[in-house]
């Protein structure tokens, strides 16, 4: 505990701080196709391992998989875009 709160609230804290509606691009290709380049917005942190990720083309679009607008994605594999 850290002056009372439950130390997994404070890192879940840290994290939404630090990856929630921020602009990500994936480090390599995922597994779902998702080149390499592409920018996404984080949408909602899972746990302190991964979110939910929605990526858009180069016109702007979302970017779509199988129905599929958001996608689970290890925070590991993706970066912060400047």
């Amino acid at each position: 505990m850290i002056f009372g709160i439950p130390k997994n609230k404070v890192e879940r804290k840290r994290l939404e701080k630090k990856w929630l509606y921020k602009k990500v691009s994936p480090r390599k290709k995922l597994k779902n196709g998702i080149e390499r380049g592409i920018v996404g917005t984080v949408m909602e942190i899972i746990d302190n391992r991964t979110a939910f990720v929605e990526f858009y083309d180069q016109k702007g679009e979302f970017i779509e998989i199988d129905s599929e607008l958001a996608f689970k994605v290890e925070l590991k594999n993706i970066r912060l875009k400047e």
